[in-house]
């Protein structure tokens, strides 16, 4: 501190001072602040009082904050008491005096190790948050939307998907009809989850995509491919399949998750844009986790036990795709894990063994299944 700082008085500023009374209560007195000869004078209606500059403290500054100055005991008080100066006061020259106390905010901001700390802390938050808590909010808000948003999603979708990926059907009149008569007549099974409105099937040309999905409001969709190589009985358990996702909501889970990792990012990392998912990727936000394809599998298990229909179509079905050299790109519904064996030994658990050919129609062939340890390949 310079010589004209310890000898030269500060100009008067007003402030309160907060000190112990008799009764041990903090109560504000108006008072005039000066600063001279290493000591601030605080000058006040009922008296003056003079405190060495070593001995007081200035607290951390925040913008339109009051200043504060930390004031020692006194006086016998068991509490320290405190000045505080209204913002808006020229006090620069005040404040250039005082001895000033780093606050914690300061003191972290300038530790490197502090810095370290919190971008750990920040990371292992947004970590969990995006493991955790993401996927809970997403699945509530998919419990609580309405089905006719659902819906809604459906009707914009499937305009998307008819204009770029898929085609009106081509099957005959008589085979769509008598799978849309099956599917109608389906009682689904009492004590599991219930779609929030009712299903609709579609049929769509998708070339030679073998396919079916499921879309939130209750749209399920079997492209002509796969309806022209599997039987009746194997269709009715992949619509089973389709049902079990929309009445575990998968659909609106996964929607959901997608808007919510987006706006995730969008708060943290600054780009809005990523919240923005367009129609087109739908198909790929339907790559369901393996819980939920497991839970869709056991739907159509107890679908089809409810329906008279063996479950065990559904374990050839699996096996056919298996060894199908058609070079057709493998379902969405079947594209996930688990694992195709897995999931055939699940429904031949259900209801036995059948052949491959169990899940075809008639005039099907079932491609060879090549192991090159046992020379021609066999069919069954």
């Amino acid at each position: 501190m310079t010589g004209s700082n310890v000898n030269t008085p500060s100009p008067g500023v007003a402030a309160l001072m907060f000190a112990p009374d008799a009764g041990e209560r903090l109560t504000g007195v108006p008072v005039t602040l000066h600063v001279a000869g290493g000591r601030l004078l605080v000058i006040g209606r009922d008296g003056q009082w003079a405190f060495d500059l070593k001995a007081l403290r200035l607290r951390e500054r925040f913008v339109h904050a009051p200043v504060v100055i930390e004031l020692p005991s006194h006086g016998g008080a068991a509490s320290t008491g405190s000045i505080e100066i209204a913002p808006g006061q020229a006090i620069d020259d005040l404040v250039g005096r005082l001895p000033a106390r780093r606050g914690r905010v300061e003191r972290w901001a300038g530790s490197p190790s502090s810095i370290m700390v919190l971008a750990v802390v920040f990371a292992v938050f947004l970590a969990l948050s995006y493991r955790y808590v993401l996927p809970a909010a997403a699945d509530q808000f998919a419990q609580w939307m309405p089905q006719h948003y659902a819906e809604s999603i459906d009707k914009a979708v499937m305009e998307e998907l008819d204009k770029r990926l898929l085609k009106p059907s081509k099957l005959p009149e008589e085979r769509r009809s008598a799978i849309a008569e099956r599917f109608e007549a389906l009682r689904l099974p009492g004590g599991l989850p219930q779609p929030a409105g009712k299903t609709s099937l579609l049929f769509r040309d998708a070339g030679r995509e073998i396919n079916a999905f499921a879309l939130p409001g209750g749209t399920i969709v079997l492209t002509d491919a796969l309806v022209e190589r599997f039987n009746d009985d194997a269709v009715l358990g992949v619509l089973g399949h389709e049902i079990g996702h929309v009445a575990h909501r998968h659909g609106l889970r996964n929607l959901a998750r997608t808007a919510a990792v987006g706006l995730f990012f969008s708060v943290y990392v600054g780009d809005f844009s990523a919240v923005a998912a367009t129609s087109a990727t739908f198909l790929e936000q339907q790559r369901h986790s393996r819980e939920a394809e497991r839970e869709a599998d056991a739907y159509a298990i107890a679908v089809m036990q409810e329906n008279a229909i063996n479950p065990a179509v559904l374990g050839a079905f699996f096996r056919v795709l298996l060894r199908d050299e058609s070079g057709a790109p493998p379902p969405v519904f079947l594209s996930s894990h688990p694992a195709h064996p897995e999931r055939a030994d699940a429904f031949e658990a259900a209801g036995g063994v059948l052949p491959s050919s169990g899940a075809l129609r008639p005039g099907q062939a079932i491609a060879p299944q090549v192991d090159p340890t046992q020379g021609p390949a066999q069919n069954d």
